[in-house]
């Protein structure tokens, strides 16, 4: 399985489990996607 967390809190538990990590607003990651 692949787990993408995003999460504007770096501490955030769910970075122990995902395979990637995004430390910033879900908004900015999907505008930067978009690009």
């Amino acid at each position: 399985d692949t787990i993408i967390a995003v999460n504007t809190d770096p501490e955030a538990p769910i970075f122990n489990v995902a395979t990637y990590g995004a430390c910033l607003d879900i908004f900015e990651l999907a505008e930067a996607l978009e690009a």
